[in-house]
């Protein structure tokens, strides 16, 4: 097994027991919004700011060994950079404080 498909292995067993782990937060039906405290909203940018870091890596590496090799290279929808700068955009907007 390469290290890519490893690479690849070990992503995919991190997510599985992530989603085990993680409890749904349910909106409020009035509001629509998701009600986090500030520390659980900090931690949740931290891990996306990590995530995002992390796939970009993962892309940029992975672009440059296809080259290397003369293969199609991925784009970022392969490694959802685009979906995670929206929930961190998302996160953002609910950190903003309200204007008085």
């Amino acid at each position: 097994m390469d290290r890519y498909a490893g690479s690849l292995d070990a992503d995919r067993r991190v997510r599985a027991s992530a989603d085990a782990v993680v409890s749904p937060v349910m909106p409020d039906a009035e509001e629509g919004d998701f009600h986090l405290t500030a520390l659980e909203r900090g931690l949740l940018g931290e891990a996306l700011r990590l995530l995002a870091d992390t796939r970009a890596r993962a892309l940029q590496l992975t672009v440059e060994f296809s080259r290397r090799h003369g293969v199609a290279a991925p784009d970022v929808h392969d490694f959802q950079l685009p979906t995670i700068v929206d929930l961190q955009r998302r996160l953002c907007v609910q950190e903003a404080p309200l204007a008085e």
